[in-house]
């Protein structure tokens, strides 16, 4: 019966209410479905006799992501309600469709006594509710379900009183409001129990956990005299007494009740509650997972011996080699990482599969993982062939004003590179490389400054996002390495605005047609080679690298308003970060040219060594010092004319 005939009923029977007695939060619950819903918390009148009117002075509060500082959800003093005994009333969201959702869920006939404005979030499975009264100073708190300030952030879950995509609900003994919280007052089946047979709801049946395992507007609970929960007409502690009903937990239910509504589970059908049957010892559960061992046989075993294929491996009657959770026996193949229907070590062993780190693993494996990379292409991973590959040591997301750098995590787990159409989230991407890394790769290599680099690749991997779009990217050289892209470090709100002026010295690289494939695509793009022709950007980024030593920085930047071109960052679990792969032979120095005269070493010296020189001179970089001051001014143009003059060195 909802609240407004049980109003009806209580004032045509002449009922009184009271201020204050037994209200208690019964149930909160957090959804698995759209937008976090059904979400609801509900309230219960456990007095056997007494009315009870929250209104004035009274709400209900919520402490949201550890924090000490409450949210109030309802002030009784604008929604006044008249709990009758035994009676509760059920509060819900209606943010994200929520009322949709419940409709899906219970039916367009058990709506909630109130749903909230949907500007009014519930709880997400690790907030706190607080039933509290204004004592003429201050709010007190006068029931409570958690613990405040227990959990550290939004995404913390550790706590033994979780409920993200699942329900707590209060002992059906509970018949009085505690200020501090008591785990033992509570049934708290642990995070994600709505969400247990399906994935994203598959064939409905996180719909049917959420309609089967909670309980809005019905409370259990033999706080008043009489209870009758199995309805037979005897009081339960009566069937108790008699042995007509068990009460094998001893909670003052009798067990066929406990498993109707949801305090028990009875996987086995038997009558019992998995808990006492796994106690008593009539059911196995050699995984401790609370459920009996029959009860998850199916699938489960794969050997056909009698004994879960996790208990078989922990007590090790069967081996697990590859830690994948199945015997060894079930599995025809333990690696085979290819699905070629062949072992890996045969896979390299024929030669069908080539292993060049000898770790064990197919290449082509570790290629698509992204472990190692493949820039130019040719089915050898780059390592293999001597060419250094490291990740950059900062990736940045610059977005325009007022946000700046993105912050962490997702501003260094992703890097982001999105045109002018997407507003303030229209984005430049900035890396940074270690030279000295580099050059010490090299030099145990080749010999101290015995190499010249010979080509130089962006390797990226896609980790795209819905709003992903194809279109065109520009990279960009910049010497102007003191940029501070750190996330939350740049103070000036206007940096991707300042674009045209914070690089000022920019010079392009390349310039590509970002074309989404699937998370973990590899994409590479060559910046540099010795035996081809380069922009004055792909030059000017050698001869930095070329220098030994500081930071090697990269600009991305639209061609096209509409792209959004999403790629892993340097934190990403999933995927490698920002790559760059360079490839050396030995001797000839590393970039700067052994006679200054003949700048562009084609072997003449003529107008394209002018050209060639300038290019350098101009962007300040290291091989512009000619002249070897340590500086990049007038006197280096002095010093190479004399020697371009007299024709050589």
């Amino acid at each position: 019966m909802k609240l407004k005939g049980l109003l009806a009923l209580m004032v045509a029977a002449g009922g009184c209410t009271a201020a204050s007695a037994q209200v208690i939060i019964s149930e909160v619950v957090d959804g698995p479905l759209s937008g976090g819903n059904p979400k609801f918390v509900e309230l219960f009148n456990a007095s056997a006799t007494q009315s009870v009117t929250l209104g004035a002075g009274k709400k209900l509060k919520s402490y949201n992501n550890g924090s000490a500082t409450a949210t109030t959800v309802l002030d009784f003093a604008t929604v006044e309600i008249t709990l009758l005994p035994g009676q509760t009333y059920t509060i819900a969201a209606s943010a994200n469709s929520g009322q949709s959702v419940w409709t899906s869920v219970y039916g367009p006939f058990n709506q909630p006594d109130i749903y909230l404005p949907s500007g009014i979030f519930l709880g997400n499975g690790n907030d706190v509710y607080t039933l509290e009264e204004f004592d003429g100073v201050s709010d007190v708190i006068v029931d409570i379900f958690g613990r405040i300030g227990q959990a550290t952030s939004g995404t913390d879950y550790s706590m033994d009183w979780a409920y993200e995509d699942s329900f707590a609900r209060r002992q059906p003994n509970v018949c009085a409001p505690n200020p501090v919280f008591d785990i033992n007052e509570w049934i708290v089946p642990g995070r994600n129990a709505l969400e247990v047979g399906a994935t994203n709801d598959t064939g409905g049946v996180w719909t049917q956990n959420t309609r089967d395992l909670t309980n809005p507007g019905s409370h259990a609970s033999i706080c008043a005299s009489g209870n009758d929960c199995n309805g037979n007409g005897v009081p339960d502690s009566t069937d108790i007494a008699t042995g007509t009903s068990q009460d094998c937990n001893n909670n003052g239910i009798p067990d066929e009740c406990d498993i109707a509504i949801g305090a028990a589970n009875d996987c086995n059908g038997n009558g019992v509650p998995d808990s006492c049957d796994i106690a008593s010892g009539t059911a196995a559960d050699c995984n401790g997972n609370g459920v009996p061992d029959s009860c998850e046989l199916s699938g489960n075993d794969c050997n056909g011996n009698g004994v879960l294929d996790s208990c078989d491996i922990i007590s090790g009657t069967s081996q697990d080699v590859n830690a994948n959770g199945i015997p060894d026996e079930c599995e025809p193949f333990l690696f085979d990482c290819n699905n070629n229907g062949i072992e890996d070590a045969t896979d390299i062993a024929n030669g069908t599969s080539q292993d060049c780190n000898g770790n064990g693993i197919p290449d082509e494996c570790e290629l698509a993982d992204g472990l190692l990379t493949d820039a130019d292409g040719n089915g050898i991973p780059d390592s293999c062939e001597g060419a250094f590959v490291g990740e950059a040591f900062e990736n940045a997301t610059v977005q325009p004003d007022p946000f700046g750098v993105r912050n962490a995590p997702n501003g260094l787990a992703f890097f982001n590179v999105q045109g002018a159409n997407g507003g303030t989230f229209a984005s430049y991407g900035g890396l940074r490389f270690d030279i000295g890394e580099i050059k010490a790769f090299f030099d145990n290599e080749y010999g101290v400054d015995n190499y010249t680099i010979d080509r130089v690749y962006l390797h990226l991997t896609q980790s795209n996002a819905a709003f992903t779009a194809n279109g065109g990217v520009e990279v960009f050289y910049t010497g102007n390495d003191s940029q501070d892209f750190s996330p939350g470090a740049n103070p000036e709100v206007t940096f991707y605005d300042n674009f045209e002026t914070d690089f000022a010295d920019r010079q392009s690289v390349t310039t590509y047609v970002f074309e989404q494939v699937a998370n973990g695509h590899n994409d590479a793009y060559l910046m540099y080679d010795a035996q081809g022709s380069n922009t004055s950007g792909g030059e000017a980024l050698t001869a930095k690298l070329g220098e030994g030593f500081g930071p090697l920085t990269l600009l991305l930047r639209e061609t096209d308003p509409a792209v959004v071109a999403t790629y892993a960052g340097i934190t990403n679990n999933a995927f490698r970060g920002p790559t760059i792969v360079i490839f050396a032979t030995e001797g000839g120095g590393t970039g700067c040219p052994a006679c200054a005269a003949d700048f562009n070493e084609d072997g003449g010296v003529d107008g394209a060594d002018v050209e060639a020189f300038f290019l350098v001179w101009e962007s300040g970089e290291g091989c512009g010092d000619v002249n070897e001051d340590g500086g990049v001014d007038g006197g280096d143009i002095e010093f190479f004319f004399v020697l371009w003059e007299q024709g050589g060195c």
